[in-house]
């Protein structure tokens, strides 16, 4: 098994972090912010979006889940429902975001040059957010033809 990166955080570094710095400084988005930065709200949406999370308490169970995750995606602590309410509420990103996360799995599938639809892709990476692999392996179409049966009492199902 790869031990590398998550899928999660090679997805979310197609946006350098000096870009979101800027962007966030220029609008003022983190004005009389303490400890819930943009980028982290960033990567909780963008986690929402690739997996189809339906709501607020839905992305906050599913992302701390797995909480030895969220200290290499960025955070300090669990993320709080209220939190990442109160962040959505005063900076209004939702539109943004889903666009932003359709474009920078766009151009993976690109640069990658990856088989199939990029609804394909996006089907997958819904599937392996928190998978420690390089990009490729999950999205890359394996012939299951090619597999040998190597235990003789196992059915050959391909």
């Amino acid at each position: 098994m790869h031990t590398g990166r998550y899928g999660l955080s090679q997805i979310i570094e197609l946006v350098e972090r000096k870009t979101l710095s800027r962007l966030v400084a220029r609008y003022g988005a983190e004005e009389r912010v303490r400890h819930f930065k943009c980028r982290q709200q960033f990567i909780c949406m963008v986690f929402a979006q690739m997996t189809s999370r339906d709501g607020l308490r839905d992305i906050a169970t599913c992302i701390n889940a797995r909480p030895e995750t969220l200290y290499h995606l960025g955070f300090t602590e669990k993320v709080a429902k209220s939190t990442l309410a109160e962040a959505n509420e005063n900076r209004d990103w939702r539109i943004w975001i889903a666009v932003c996360t359709y474009l920078m799995i766009a151009i993976l599938h690109r640069q990658l040059k990856l088989p199939g639809t990029l609804h394909r892709t996006l089907q997958v990476l819904s599937v392996h957010p928190f998978e420690k692999v390089t990009l490729k392996e999950p999205l890359t179409e394996t012939d299951h033809r090619t597999f040998i049966n190597s235990d003789p009492n196992q059915l050959n199902w391909f």
